[in-house]
């Protein structure tokens, strides 16, 4: 579990996706945003991510589905092509 805690004003959209994307590229499958007494808890099941809680006017539902957009893009990316750098590797050019 990865915990990103903010202080002071609360965080806008851009500063928790700051916080968030350097998590996310490790891997990490539960992460938990505090300001305060708000939070987000966001989980990577195996049908996706799932989202709790609010802070400000951003719900770990709203990260969450968007999460999975990336995520499903991705995977149609991935079964369409392969892995990209496999796919780059494939490319011949004569």
């Amino acid at each position: 579990m990865q915990t990103i805690e903010f202080s002071g004003r609360k965080p806008s959209k851009v500063q928790i996706n700051a916080k968030l994307k350097p998590i996310l590229k490790t891997g990490e499958t539960f992460i938990q945003i505090q300001w305060g007494e708000n939070w987000i808890t966001l989980e990577q099941l195996p049908s996706g991510w799932l989202g709790r809680g609010w802070i400000k006017g951003l719900s770990g539902d709203d990260i969450a589905r968007e999460l999975n957009k990336q995520f499903n893009a991705k995977q149609a990316f991935n079964s369409m092509f392969g892995n990209p750098m496999q796919a780059l590797n494939n490319l011949s050019i004569r």
